[in-house]
């Protein structure tokens, strides 16, 4: 006979005994609200920061800011893109409102007595408007910039730090219902008509001024080729413009769709033109581009090389600097590279221009332009030689002073 048998349960230790939740203790008020403010500044901080080095970027032909670390992590590249500027002012200038906006809420917020505590649903609608513009940003970088900014991936991770706090805030001290809390926000900010008037003023007015008269310094124009700049070819075929005898003679080997070539070669344009009997510049092709150069590995600047071989046929025919100075404009303008207005507006073949990548003689140009910076090692554009001495990226001050003095 088998005799069932249930096992017994061990007794129930006095530390076992099974209690109740506690609800959870929210911390104070200020533990929450003031890591917030301090989030609101530091994207403040960034932000005024990414703005002047945007400004310094397209007007100083020698800054470097400090998170141009390398070919994908460099804020210059970000802010060298024309996705830096929206509706006539740089995204960091928007930022800069943005944040200013959280910042004052956020004190307005934090200096509050009332209960449920108020705007913090505002606060947080607002911050997560701001997360979905990052998320925009960050697909706009990895697709078409192929470069991130690392300040911006702070604000990055600021917005949606004060998603969660803001979050946390109503889960802790608000209402329950979203939308409820929002309309309450409202009748709260409007409430106060002084304030509120004020600060709606001074936001509208501040978006209405920036893009109405926000200066443009990022569209920059070229000198133009007048008659009182002298061109030429030098021994070996290469376009030069400046000084028939000149004090200082630049080389420069430049990439049309290298955003630094473009300004440096601004500036040097200007500085040719101010001392059109001192100074020289004779121009180098070298595109960064895989097709043509043996010193590009991998796939970049597609379509350097054929808006190379377009400025040497131009300058067969006699109008290489104007040529040169259309192709930079359109490269900076994210402009697509058509033939017939190119050939309309400079009096061109349009057969031959559209067949220029295949003609022999401007291949052999090309790469005799590209082989000599080979021979001299240079690996990046731009780069510049004064009396056999390689520059790359910028020019000393110094050699520029010497002669201009």
């Amino acid at each position: 006979m088998i005799i069932s048998q249930t096992r017994k349960r061990p007794p129930l230790l006095p530390g076992m005994l099974t209690r109740p939740k506690r609800p959870i203790k929210p911390l104070p008020y200020w533990a929450y609200s003031l890591p917030a403010i301090v989030l609101a500044l530091v994207g403040l901080v960034a932000t005024v920061y990414l703005a002047v080095s945007h400004y310094r970027v397209h007007t100083d032909f020698g800054y470097q800011s400090f998170c141009a670390i390398s070919q994908s992590m460099n804020c210059d590249t970000v802010s060298q893109s024309a996705y830096a500027v929206l509706l006539g002012m740089p995204l960091a200038v928007w930022g800069m409102l943005g944040y200013l906006w959280l910042t004052l809420l956020l004190l307005w917020a934090s200096l509050g007595e009332t209960r449920p505590k108020r705007l913090w649903t505002l606060i947080q609608v607002s911050a997560a408007l701001f997360c979905a513009i990052d998320l925009y940003l960050a697909w706009v970088s990895s697709r078409y910039i192929k470069s991130y900014c690392l300040l911006c991936i702070l604000t990055y991770a600021v917005n949606f730090g004060l998603l969660y706090l803001a979050w946390l805030i109503r889960r802790r001290f608000g209402d329950a219902s979203l939308f409820a809390s929002l309309r309450s926000d409202a009748a709260f900010l409007f409430g106060h008509r002084r304030w509120s008037l004020v600060i709606t003023t001074i936001f509208i007015g501040m978006m209405v001024i920036g893009m109405s008269s926000y200066p443009r310094y990022w569209q920059y124009q070229l000198p133009g080729v007048n008659e009182n700049l002298m061109t030429g070819l030098t021994p070996e075929g290469r376009a030069w413009i400046g000084a028939e005898q000149p004090q200082l003679v630049i080389e420069e080997y430049s990439d049309y769709l290298c955003f630094q070539c473009a300004k440096m070669h601004g500036y040097l344009r200007q500085l040719v033109s101010e001392y059109p009997d001192k100074v020289r510049l004779v121009h180098f092709n070298f595109p960064m581009d895989h097709q043509y150069n043996p010193i590009v590995r991998q796939r970049f600047h597609d379509g350097a090389g054929r808006m190379a071989l377009l400025a040497l046929y131009a300058k067969s025919k006699g109008k290489f600097w104007e040529m040169n100075d259309r192709l930079f404009e359109m490269a900076r303008s994210h402009e697509p590279v058509g033939m017939r207005s190119l050939a309309e507006s400079f009096d061109l073949d349009l057969d031959q221009l559209a067949r220029c990548h295949q003609d022999p003689d401007l291949l052999q140009a090309l790469w005799s332009d590209i082989r000599s910076g080979l021979k001299l090692r240079i690996k990046a554009t731009p780069s510049f030689v004064i009396n056999g001495e390689v520059f790359q990226g910028t020019l000393p001050p110094h050699i520029l002073t010497e002669i201009i003095n």
